[in-house]
């Protein structure tokens, strides 16, 4: 909950602008979580700006979930960087190429993204999560998701990641696949790109930046 209040007053202060201050003001009323949950009834026009209702959910989402990130790392909040965050948002055109998007997220601790998940499921994204690499593959031979998210270690494999991308591989699966993952060095990044991923990332703008090339571009 601090997190969603840190997130959505930054981004009032910086994306949002007077208009949306009214809004919320209003809202206010109401609990934050059922302002951040039941947001999609109105969108907000106001010079240079025309903020919808999933981009707004999505950007609060988003800036809570690096308000979270920050606080796990270094035991304090740092300022969530919203034109970051603005800038990961999809455009009109994206986001109705992400409705009824399907995609797997495998992690071992599905807790740790509830945020992340949250964003695309405002886009109208289908989100089905597994637990392991077995269950993945299970699910990867019945169903075809148009995107695969998952994390890097699962006990006790530290490249469970790898694994399932490469027994993916084996097994003839092609869908796209993006590591979200705790760390990302340079070498994580390079590694998982020359073993045929779109990507790894630690930040979640940069997540949602990469789903929305993928999913963005189906229609």
């Amino acid at each position: 909950m601090a997190d969603l209040i840190t997130a959505i007053a930054a981004l009032l202060a910086a994306i949002v602008w007077p208009a949306l201050f009214l809004i919320v003001i209003i809202m206010f009323r109401t609990p934050l979580k059922a302002f951040v949950s039941n947001m999609s009834q109105f969108s907000v026009k106001a010079p240079g700006i025309e903020a919808s209702a999933s981009r707004l959910q999505a950007a609060a989402a988003l800036g809570a979930a690096t308000q979270r990130q920050a606080s796990a790392s270094e035991g304090a909040e740092s300022p969530t960087d919203v034109a970051q965050i603005a800038q990961a948002l999809p455009d009109e055109r994206q986001e109705r190429g992400m409705i009824g998007a399907t995609v797997l997220w495998v992690d071992d601790n599905p807790n740790s993204n509830v945020y992340e998940r949250r964003a695309l499921q405002v886009f109208g994204v289908s989100i089905t999560g597994v637990l392991s690499t077995e269950e993945a593959l299970s699910h990867l031979s019945v169903s075809t998701p148009d995107l695969v998210i998952s994390d890097m270690s699962r006990p006790p494999d530290p490249t469970a990641g790898f694994t399932l991308l490469d027994a993916m591989h084996q097994s003839g699966y092609r869908e796209p696949v993006i590591f979200y993952t705790g760390t990302a060095t340079t070498e994580q990044v390079q590694q998982a790109r020359q073993r045929g991923a779109l990507g790894l990332t630690n930040k979640p703008d940069d997540l949602l930046s990469m789903v929305v090339r993928v999913l963005g571009g189906r229609r």
